[in-house]
């Protein structure tokens, strides 16, 4: 019996680790905080936060059409920029370096730098998709939160116990 419980245990602790730490990060687009005006003007309503840059479909510059695909595996971020607003033909592409989720990375994203014919501006980029500042993984602070309150609930249920048994108020038969 006592080997089923435990076993039980297992698995189910198994699960809740395994299914609370999955995610469903959009990975479509980059998170970064611009960091000029050229930067902002891209970002419609921006407040010099973390807002997110391109999305991975064709997304219209002022004269210019971007795709992007962003890999946080690698740690990649690829634009690619098209004179179509179907973004089909020849691309002219740069692949930026991404940060590590709360640390950001600088990229000057100029004409200069890309060789793009419209300038993105420069961005502080931190990864793929949500942008870290914004949401992070509590997996592990829910688990240990549950089980310490499952620890403390044990140990005034065993104090209890001893209290009224030792006092003689609750006698086994």
């Amino acid at each position: 019996m006592k080997a089923v419980f435990a076993a039980l245990l297992f698995l189910s602790l198994s699960v809740a680790v395994f299914a609370g730490s999955s995610t469903d990060e959009d990975t479509s687009k980059v998170c970064g905080m611009p960091l000029d005006t050229t930067a902002v003007a891209l970002v419609s309503g921006s407040t010099l936060n973390t807002k997110v840059l391109f999305k991975k479909s064709c997304s219209a510059g002022t004269s210019t059409w971007f795709t992007t695909s962003c890999d946080n595996s690698n740690g990649k971020w690829k634009v690619s920029e098209y004179s179509t607003s179907a973004c089909t033909g020849t691309a002219t592409n740069y692949e930026v370096t991404l940060g590590t989720g709360k640390t950001a990375l600088a990229a000057s994203l100029t004409t200069a730098t890309t060789g793009f014919s419209q300038s993105l501006g420069s961005w502080n980029l931190y990864g793929c998709g949500a942008c870290t500042k914004d949401v992070e993984d509590k997996t592990a602070t829910y688990i240990a939160a549950f089980f310490g309150i499952v620890c403390v609930y044990l140990a005034m249920v065993c104090a209890c116990m001893y209290f009224f048994f030792k006092t003689g108020l609750i006698k086994c038969e």
